[in-house]
């Protein structure tokens, strides 16, 4: 006997899933909607990053030096901000799109006649997001990348020549690319994977009817809970920064010059971070723009021969019947201008602006904090508290 699934919510988002969350449930360590920072994000990072410290131990045992890479800045951070980072927004992800795909199911927004063909696509999304085909390709991916990384193809600081040119890079170096790597790796390309998957059920859902609410308060004609899931770009965003900005503070620290030499990189980060975050929804620009249009030609046309009516009734003395709008007082005209200005100022991405800063700062902050850790202590609190004093003063 066959049943049709229930709606996704953040309690059922896990009845399909592949290997890689099968095991986190196996050992209790499976994402929670309600308490995102657990040990669910928590647990795995310190245990890769506690092993990693055993073999660097083992190490330093056997040749009486700290191993290169466990002087890198960039593989603690991997391990200790990155791979967390990318865990939550999983969990994140998952909650936000479930609540985005209830709004979507509950017959309000889509118009009846295109209720089946939202439902199966949201079913196929689900189904691809789930895949077990798909994940054990990008398990496969990530171990590829490991033993690039450990045959030394993939290009390392000179702060790492040394391991790479040695009959045995050691313990450390041997686990860390045979696993943190590929963990890293994969968390990466099924972040990406699952966005992509995203982007294409909402590039679907956004051909069908919908119906837009222009003067809805949200500005956004009733579609900004939309941008819900763009939260878990942010933190994606971060992951990837806090990598990036990592393995550019120890270049710079080895070659000896700024980070700040990388600041055109950061820009190319930045721009792609931005774009891949609010690009799928940009395809309800088009849709959007046709339902302003519409809207505002049908209230101007409305508000009009109300404006008439009150001109009639106000100066003229004439008697006039009761309007859909409304009585014929100042209130009902502060209303009428109120809802017309939201009509006017309704965007045609459905983005939240908060959404857009999240990313931002998701993005941007560390780096800052990279710039900053070569600024002195003293130095950085004499410049901000100049700048206050100029503010303030």
């Amino acid at each position: 006997m066959t049943s049709v699934d229930p709606p996704p919510s953040s309690d059922s988002s896990h009845r399909r899933h592949g290997p890689f969350t099968r095991w986190l449930f196996a050992l209790h360590l499976a994402p929670s909607s309600r308490r995102r920072l657990n040990r669910s994000t928590l647990a795995p990072s310190a245990a890769l990053w506690f092993t990693f410290l055993l073999c660097a131990l083992i190490d330093r045992a056997f040749t009486g030096k700290t191993p290169p890479l466990f002087q890198d800045l960039s593989a603690h951070v991997r391990v200790l901000v990155s791979i967390p980072s990318l865990l939550l927004s999983e969990s994140i992800h998952h909650e936000r799109s479930a609540y985005v795909l209830d709004r979507l199911s509950d017959g309000k927004i889509v118009q009846r006649s295109h209720h089946e063909e939202v439902a199966r696509i949201l079913a196929t999304a689900e189904r691809r997001r789930h895949s077990r085909i798909v994940e054990y390709a990008l398990w496969a991916l990530g171990f590829s990348f490991g033993l690039l990384a450990l045959k030394g193809r993939l290009g390392t600081a000179e702060s790492l020549q040394g391991v790479e040119t040695a009959a045995f890079p050691g313990v450390a170096h041997v686990w860390y690319v045979l696993l943190v790597v590929p963990v890293y790796v994969f968390l990466f390309a099924r972040a990406i994977w699952r966005w992509i998957v995203w982007s294409a059920s909402l590039f679907q859902v956004s051909r069908v009817e919908l119906r837009f609410a222009p003067t809805h308060p949200d500005r956004a004609g009733g579609l900004g809970f939309l941008s819900e899931p763009v939260a878990a770009a942010a933190v994606v965003s971060f992951a990837i920064s806090a990598g990036m900005s990592a393995r550019w503070r120890t270049e710079a620290k080895i070659l000896h010059f700024s980070v700040r030499n990388f600041a055109p990189s950061f820009g190319v980060l930045f721009a792609a971070a931005v774009i891949l975050s609010i690009g799928p929804l940009l395809f309800f620009s088009v849709p959007a723009f046709r339902a302003r249009l519409r809207a505002e030609r049908e209230h101007s046309r409305l508000v009009l021969h109300y404006v008439q009516e009150v001109h009639a009734a106000w100066f003229e003395r004439q008697p006039q019947p009761e309007s859909a709008i409304g009585v014929f007082d100042s209130s009902s005209m502060a209303d009428i201008d109120s809802t017309y200005q939201n009509l006017l100022r309704m965007r045609l991405v459905p983005v939240e602006p908060k959404m857009l800063l999240a990313v931002a700062l998701g993005v941007s902050l560390p780096f800052v904090i990279s710039m900053a850790s070569e600024i002195p202590m003293t130095e950085l609190l004499r410049t901000v508290g100049h700048a206050l004093a100029k503010t303030l003063f």
